[in-house]
């Protein structure tokens, strides 16, 4: 994988990764979704679960397609 492959796929996944709860930046939304809508701890924890389960599902479809080289035909 070229240099520059590999770059932008690490670009693209750790952005994905940033709007899983377990990083600062999902954390402070969820964190700010919850008081502003006063979020009962059921919806809490189902907000936690699917953006959990989005971010982790963005991570393993760019790493796919950065392993089968579609990076390399974007660029």
């Amino acid at each position: 994988m070229l240099e520059l492959e590999m770059a932008t796929a690490i670009t693209m996944i750790s952005n994905t990764a940033g709007i899983s709860p377990l990083s600062t930046g999902g954390a402070l939304a969820l964190a700010a979704y919850t008081s502003a809508a006063k979020a009962s701890p059921a919806l809490q924890h189902q907000l936690f679960i699917r953006m959990f389960a989005i971010s982790a599902l963005g991570v393993v479809i760019l790493s796919t397609l950065a392993y089968f080289g579609l990076y390399r035909i974007l660029l």
